[in-house]
């Protein structure tokens, strides 16, 4: 039962954080550019001047509209964005924490799991440890119990 409800607690915040990156139609249409420049261009070593340029507006302005628009930063934006991708990718048993944050586009791994552990509130080791199955006790072990 536990599990169950940490596996609950993990899709949970999956679809919140989606909510909170997803594209608002009432947002402005400068604020939709800079969402579509940033997820394309997620993984690479992009910044707010790169953003402004892609949307032809000072970086003022853009922070400015960013932040009232979406409630988080570029920054912020940017980072969900790689940790989303990282969550999906760590799911994948034959790649490394390590190979999983270069290749979303983080700097170093200790930045990584910093940034990982504020968004998703765990580790990307203990993240992976509870979606993997082979984290959950083997049929026969739960048999052995039960008798």
């Amino acid at each position: 039962m536990v599990h169950l409800l940490q596996i609950f607690a993990e899709q949970l915040s999956f679809y919140a954080n989606q909510i909170v990156i997803r594209l608002d139609e009432r947002e402005p249409y400068r604020v939709r550019l800079a969402r579509t420049f940033i997820s394309n261009h997620r993984t690479d070593d992009i910044d707010l001047a790169d953003v402004a340029r892609a949307t032809h507006v000072s970086t003022f302005y853009l922070c400015k509209i960013f932040k009232k628009a979406t409630g988080l930063t570029f920054v912020e934006y940017r980072n969900r964005l790689r940790v989303e991708s990282a969550k999906k990718m760590l799911l994948n048993p034959n790649l490394t924490v390590s190979e999983v944050a270069y290749s979303v586009g983080f700097q170093s791994l200790t930045q990584f799991n910093r940034l990982f552990r504020r968004v998703v509130g765990m580790a990307p080791t203990r993240f992976r440890c509870h979606l993997a199955p082979e984290s959950a006790p083997s049929r026969p072990e739960r048999i052995a119990v039960l008798n």
